[in-house]
């Protein structure tokens, strides 16, 4: 049986979200201007000084910077102002600054700056201070524009695009907003402040496995560290893994004694422990730095609660409001205490404040519609998650299918106004979650979010069949609602259940884009090429905005055989949908040349890509221009938008690696002497660059001798050719993992070459210790099902299956189970399995040759 491309093993978050608007430093990251290593020496250089001579104001100088850039920004403004009482120079003045943005006194940061003139530093800084204000009054419009010069400032960028992705979310631009968020983390470097940033950023995209991974990464750097233990110790409650985050609160070593932070996230693990008492004692130790830290008052709330102590978590939440308004968690908890107190118009007030705030702050749009469906007002309670698109059908199909993937779980617990049926839900008390759902359902009227709720209820309990007539009567009267019918679908053994169900729908009067897209795709694999594309022409023509609905009827073209009529609907869908859809014209082009056609993306992209613009754009651009074998415009392209936009990192890593492809020596040569790209050096981008050159073996060699972490393992594994190379990789993996038994990633990836190597034991062993972590990752199923594929055929056609039902558009995991499939005797079943992958990657040589040979 073929292996399965090694991509499989190095997914990123492709389903992640990005979360709502909060403090770009919310949680003290620091700005990540120089490594950490220097910061981190630097302030213990600086402190030796400070401790020999007190009246040293260039040491206090140089430590106030050192802590900015570790994110400890009170104890930088403290050190800041003995300076400025000496001697208030304008760089005094913007470490000053600098400290209480940080600390999201973003009024004091601008007044400071008021007298200090129009230097760059400066004007960055302001226009970062500006975007972020006009964010919060919710003007995310306003807030892009006046990011213009924080954005192309090197030490402000990566906290102005942070800003930005997040004025994108507000503006309803989630494809643009995602874009800036997974550039940030994977551009971020490897400084323990950058890497810090890019695991809160993968905890807020809802990936917990993924941060503990890049907060691991940092622990092993700095054992010890306290922020990258909050991170851990974060993500391992996100997992219900209370034990490892015992492990890491007890591993923290603050370098102040009386740091409170390692008491607050005693006091968190207690809290999820339901230690209620025992987490209020410890809180009560550090409750004057509680009230005014991020986190800290709403942990100190919840405490309140539980203990009955209501007045008092009110007032704290109000003055916690007052003092930091954009507060999602602290407003959502008080609006729980108005519930509690019955002052229910207090709670609407307040709740719509915020959202005259935020207005499409998911978190508030959901506690809004769950209040409305408490009040039985289902109508507005759907207008209103209908401004979040179907994110909450997936979530409760998720539930239904079996699985307990914990960011699914969060989401559903989130739904208020059926707390009890999910809490029962998850705990595995089926039976209590059955008449919870059912009470839910009687309080709503019968609305579909809480009748699935009960279908999922029931089928948990073992009622399969009352699971199948609720979710029949459902889907008869909301034919639209694509979660029941996958549901229902779920509960069927055929193959072809989601297709019979998905045409009941249609026949009961369905007519949306997602059902009608997910008909055509299950007409393509049964082999009715007609019905696939009338019921893609139709899922184009409902799609009221420019989705990926419009871009199937194109992929299903392109699969059946016409290539031609592919790319002509995807110049007319470019065209339609002009500048105003860009990151729709983007993935269209990228479609176009994935499917051979790069010399009409660049006729669209050309035109756009200009040196000022995006780098989504520019990016796309050069590699529709290289696939076009017009190199020297791709070149000519990311040279001049470099020059114009110096501080852009992924500019700065195309531009690179076009250079590679050039000239080698001059690639290395910017690397190490162009200082807008100094922050890239390192080994993974020298290795990137030789690679880029075609010169695999070179890349290898850095990769080898380079200090080992997650994102070396993935880069070196990508570039093994051979079993020798394989087997290297294999041990450098053991011995790394037998130090950091934690890190997932690095597991993964030691499954994965091991299932290469046909070392059977090893896979097996690295799986294990994956599991034990994260219970239900596909990644690590898909792997089992091929250790297992020969001594357990049974078993690992499950595993494959399970695998696949959580990732069905991973092509990897779609020819895993195909392969497994077709060696059971199931041909049809990989056919039809193979044609569905085929549609969403529709460029894959290998896939189509698999699909043929079946044919």
């Amino acid at each position: 049986m073929t292996k399965p491309p090694l991509h499989v093993l190095f997914l990123a978050t492709a389903m992640a979200t990005v979360l709502p608007a909060t403090s770009v430093f919310a949680h003290g990251v620091g700005t990540a201007a120089v490594q950490d290593e220097t910061a981190r020496a630097a302030m213990i250089r600086y402190e030796k000084a400070i401790r020999k001579n007190s009246d040293d104001m260039n040491a206090r100088f140089g430590l106030a910077q050192a802590l900015n850039e570790l994110g400890e920004f009170d104890r930088a403004e403290k050190m800041i102002r003995v300076v400025i009482r000496r001697n208030p120079s304008t760089g005094a003045q913007m470490v000053l600054a600098e400290s209480l943005f940080g600390q999201d006194r973003l009024t004091e940061a601008k007044a400071v700056l008021e007298d200090q003139g129009r230097s760059a530093d400066v004007v960055a800084l302001r226009s970062l201070i500006d975007g972020e204000q006009a964010l919060r009054a919710a003007q995310p419009a306003e807030a892009l524009k006046r990011l213009g010069p924080a954005v192309k400032h090197k030490r402000f960028a990566t906290m102005a695009r942070l800003v930005a992705a997040r004025a994108q979310y507000a503006r309803g631009d989630y494809l643009r907003a995602q874009r800036l968020v997974d550039a940030i983390i994977a551009d971020g470097g490897t400084a323990i402040p950058t890497m810090l940033l890019r695991a809160r950023l993968a905890l807020k995209a809802g990936d917990p496995a993924r941060a503990a991974s890049m907060a691991n990464d940092a622990l092993a750097r700095d054992p010890g560290n306290v922020s990258a233990g909050a991170i851990a110790i974060e993500a391992a409650l996100r997992r219900g893994d209370v034990e490892t985050a015992w492990q890491v609160q007890k591993s923290l070593a603050p370098r102040e004694a009386n740091d409170p932070r390692p008491a607050y996230l005693e006091a968190l693990i207690l809290l999820q422990e339901g230690k209620v008492q025992q987490a209020g004692r410890v809180a009560s130790t550090i409750e004057p730095w509680l009230v005014h830290a991020p986190g800290g008052a709403v942990l100190l709330g919840r405490i309140k609660i539980d203990t009955d102590k209501l007045a008092q978590a009110e007032v704290l939440l109000r003055d916690r409001l007052a003092a930091t308004p954009d507060d999602r968690a602290a407003r959502r908890l008080l609006v729980e205490v108005y519930d509690e107190k019955g002052e229910a118009d207090r709670a609407d007030d307040l709740l719509k404040e915020g959202l005259d705030r935020q207005p499409l702050d998911p978190v508030l749009l959901r506690l809004k519609a769950d209040r409305l469906m408490a009040k039985g007002r289902y109508d507005e309670a759907q207008s209103v998650l209908s401004q979040m698109g179907d994110n909450q059908n997936a979530v409760l199909a998720t539930a239904l299918a079996g699985t307990e993937d914990t960011t699914s779980a969060q989401d559903l617990a989130s739904v208020n106004a059926i707390l009890a049926a999910t809490a029962a839900l998850r705990s595995g008390e089926a039976t209590l979650a059955v008449s919870a759902a059912d009470r839910a359902v009687q309080a709503t009227d019968g609305s579909p979010v809480a009748v699935n709720l009960l279908a999922a209820a029931q089928a948990k309990a073992g009622d399969a069949e009352k699971a199948k007539q609720t979710l029949e009567k459902l889907i008869a009267q909301h034919p639209d609602y694509f979660a029941a019918i996958a549901n229902r679908a779920s509960l069927d053994p055929s193959a072809r259940a989601l297709h019979d169900w998905l045409e009941k729908a249609r026949m009961a009067g369905a007519k949306s884009a997602p059902v009608l897209g997910a008909l055509a795709v299950e007409r393509y694999a049964d082999g009715d090429v007609d019905g696939a594309l009338t019921a893609a022409q139709q899922a184009d023509e409902t799609a009221r905005v420019f989705t990926e609905a419009k871009l199937l009827l194109p992929r299903i073209l392109v699969v059946v055989g016409r290539r031609g009529e592919a790319v002509d609907v995807l110049d007319d869908r470019i065209t339609a949908a002009g500048d105003g859809h860009r990151p729709f014209v983007l993935s269209a082009s990228d479609l176009l040349v994935e499917i051979g056609a790069p010399g009409e993306a660049t006729a669209h992209l050309g035109p756009i890509a200009t040196p000022h613009a995006d780098a989504a754009t520019i990016i796309a651009a050069a590699a529709a221009f290289n696939a076009a074998g017009e190199s020297d415009e791709a070149w000519q392209l990311l040279q001049l938008a470099h020059d114009t936009q110096p501080y852009d990192d992924r500019i700065g890593a195309a531009y690179l690696d076009q250079l590679a492809r050039r000239d080698i020596t001059s690639a290395l040569k910017a690397l190490e002497t162009d200082e807008t790209l100094s922050h890239l050096k390192g080994p993974l981008m020298t290795a990137r660059l030789y690679n880029e050159a075609d010169r695999r073996p070179t890349a290898l060699k850095h990769l080898t001798l380079a200090p080992h972490n997650g994102e070396v393992f993935a880069a070196w594994a990508g570039l093994v050719q051979t079993d020798v190379e394989r087997r290297e990789l294999l041990t450098a993996l053991q011995r790394w993992t037998a130090s950091h038994p934690s890190d997932r990633q690095a597991l993964l990836i030691l499954s994965g070459i091991a299932v290469d190597l046909g070392d059977w034991k090893v896979a097996e062993d690295a799986i294990a210790a994956g599991l034990a972590q994260a219970p239900n990752d596909p990644l690590m199923f898909n792997n089992l099902a091929l250790a297992r594929s020969a001594s357990d055929p049974d078993g690992a056609l499950d595993l494959a299956r399970r695998a696949y039902t959580a990732l069905p558009h991973v092509t990897a995991i779609a020819e895993t189970y195909a392969d497994l499939l077709r060696d059971r005797g199931q041909g049809d079943a990989a056919r039809a399995l193979l044609r569905r992958a085929r549609v969403f990657d529709p460029g894959n040589e290998e896939l189509s040759r698999k699909l043929a040979a079946l044919e």
